[in-house]
Formats: C-alpha cells, sequence, structure tokens
C-alpha cells in the first residue's frame, strides 16, 4: 500500500482551489494517487460551473452561520477558514440549486466533460496515431484489455487514463476534422447515478460547450464527448456501439 506523505486534508489544504496549479511535491504525488482527492476535485469543480450558470442570490445569514458553525465544530482551528469556504459553496449551491437538474443532463455529463476538456494534458498521456500501441499502454495502465474504435473521418492522437467520477478509466483523443473527441471506456456500468445496459438507448447530455453521449456495453459504460453537435456526436455514438455490438473492427 502507498504511504502518503501528506493526509487528504492537508494535501487538498494545499492545492485548493486548482488541483492542476503549481504545488509541492508532496501534494501532487498525494492527488495523483488517490482517487478519493481527485474525485473530491472532479465534485467541487462541477458545483462551481453550476453556480455560475444559475442565478445568483444572496445565501441568507442563518444558512451561513449554521453551516460555518458545524464545520468549525468538526475541524481543527487551523484548517477551519478553508473548510468553511468549501462549505459555504456547498450552502450556496443547496440555497440555489437544489433539486434543479441543468439542461441536457448536466449531472451525467459533468464527469466527462472535466476530463475532455483536459484533452492530453497531464497525468497520465501517451500521445501515439498508433491504435495497437494505445490500447497496449492503456491495458498496462488499468489492468484490463481495452479495444478503442476506429471512428470515420477521425484520428487518433493518444490515450490517457483518466478519473470519471471516482473511476479509474481508459480514454482515447482524437482528431475529428480538427476537433478534439475524447473517448471513454468506463470499467462500471454506474456513473453519477445513471446506468445503463448493452442495447439499451443513448443517453445524452451537455455542459460546458461539449456534448456527451453515453451508452452500455457488457463490460461497462462508453461515453463519447466534444464540443460539436449534439447530432454529430450521435452519430459517432451510434458508430461506435454499432461496431461492438456486432463485434466488427475496431
Amino acid at each position: 500500500m502507498t504511504q502518503y506523505h501528506l493526509l487528504c486534508d492537508e494535501a487538498r489544504e494545499t492545492l485548493w482551489p486548482d488541483p492542476t496549479g503549481p504545488a509541492p511535491v508532496e501534494a501532487r504525488q498525494h492527488f495523483d494517487e488517490c482517487l478519493a482527492c481527485q474525485r473530491f476535485f472532479t465534485v467541487q469543480q462541477a458545483l462551481g460551473r453550476r453556480l455560475e450558470r444559475l442565478r445568483k442570490i444572496t445565501v441568507p445569514d442563518h444558512l451561513r452561520e449554521r453551516v460555518r458553525a458545524a464545520i468549525a465544530a468538526e475541524r481543527p482551528a487551523q484548517r477551519r477558514g478553508w473548510w468553511v469556504a468549501a462549505g459555504l459553496a456547498a450552502a450556496a449551491t443547496l440555497a440555489i440549486g437544489i433539486g434543479l437538474r441543468g439542461p441536457g443532463g448536466d449531472d451525467l455529463a459533468m464527469p466527462f466533460v472535466a476530463e475532455a476538456a483536459r484533452v492530453l494534458t497531464p497525468p497520465a498521456t501517451f500521445q501515439s496515431s498508433d491504435a495497437s500501441e494505445i490500447e497496449s499502454w492503456l491495458q498496462v495502465q488499468v489492468g484490463t484489455e481495452v479495444q478503442l474504435p476506429d471512428i470515420a473521418d477521425a484520428t487518433l492522437m493518444g490515450g490517457r487514463v483518466v478519473n470519471v467520477a471516482g473511476i479509474r478509466t481508459p480514454a482515447a483523443v482524437y482528431d475529428l476534422r480538427g476537433t478534439p473527441l475524447t473517448y471513454f471506456a468506463v470499467p462500471s456500468a454506474e456513473v453519477a447515478g445513471f446506468s445503463a445496459s448493452p442495447g439499451s438507448d443513448l443517453m445524452a447530455a451537455s455542459a460546458d460547450g461539449f456534448e456527451v453521449m453515453v451508452w452500455g456495453e457488457p463490460n461497462g459504460l462508453r461515453a463519447v464527448a466534444a464540443r460539436m453537435p449534439r447530432a454529430e456526436i450521435r452519430t459517432i455514438a451510434d458508430e461506435c456501439r454499432t461496431k461492438a455490438l456486432r463485434g466488427l473492427s475496431f
């Protein structure tokens, strides 16, 4: 088992609010190896984007004080400032967005959009246009077989290991006529509370200018995400799903 030099609380405080920014080596090592912290920042970033889209109102003073008091009672004094800030952000989300779902399924889209927006930036990337090379590299990284689809008019750029709602997921990035397209092979039948079985209808979602299509296959969920019209991303998803169901060449 990996022995971290920092606890999760310490690493999150050091990396807050952007885990991709400059950071001490120990905090960066902890984040790269800790799925819980990766998931924490994914959720926080999703909350931030939702807050930006929602109508701005003032959080009632009594709610603010209740959150502040509850957090202060639970956390050591030296870290209260950071946890209060995070708690107040969550309180604001509850106050103005509880029970709301953005148009096009933001809740489903966010885990994929957060990673699609990063394209081939760190942490784990492998740049190549050869599908077999990328598949082999991804298999070593995740320990399971990975098959990448041959998408019409698209050129492979490379592979990544990403964090989709806390799930370690192999992904491939394509260039489709100048637009980056990310394909996700999630080794789970459920993401962000959504699930799909093989042969079920495509699930469409959108967020931050990205369109996302998600579907089920026997060994987990698959998804494609890109900044392109929904009809086009649906056609690509149908192509990938059809090839997988028929066992055609990937």
